[in-house]
């Protein structure tokens, strides 16, 4: 399914369903990459994705068990040196993304369950709802 030469981004659809069906847990901490589909994508696979409260992708947290903490970084917030234009550095709430890991792997039977919760939660995302809904953005733009 992987050709091992080809950058994960290149994989065909076949290709990306096997990398989250391979997965037992997808962490996502980023900002924003993606637009969303990778916690999508995982889930969709039943896989369940750690997404951290600092991202654009909270909106797709599927399971409260999901969706990790995070807090200003004083470090950086509060530097007037390093940080000049008044900006918030967010982090993620690290011990509490470990504790999760360490729950979905040391009890497979909660890691199942919320792998199978939240595929459900993908629904409204399928192409079937969503391209409907383009359709009608197109109308009112044209």
């Amino acid at each position: 399914v992987m050709n091992p030469g080809r950058f994960v981004g290149q994989l065909s659809d076949e290709g990306m369903a096997a990398l989250y069906n391979a997965m037992d847990v997808c962490v996502l901490t980023t900002i924003g990459e993606g637009a969303g589909l990778p916690p999508i994508r995982a889930r969709a696979c039943g896989t369940p994705a750690l997404i951290s409260a600092n991202t654009s992708n909270v909106e797709f947290v599927g399971h409260d068990l999901e969706l990790i903490p995070s807090y200003p970084d004083p470090a950086f917030t509060d530097n007037q040196k390093v940080n000049p234009w008044g900006l918030t550095r967010f982090r993620t709430d690290l011990p509490l993304l470990v504790k999760r890991l360490d729950r979905f792997y040391y009890n497979r039977a909660d890691l199942a369950k919320v792998g199978a919760e939240v595929v459900g939660k993908m629904k409204p995302y399928e192409v079937a709802n969503t391209l409907p809904l383009w359709d009608e953005v197109l109308r009112c733009v044209s």
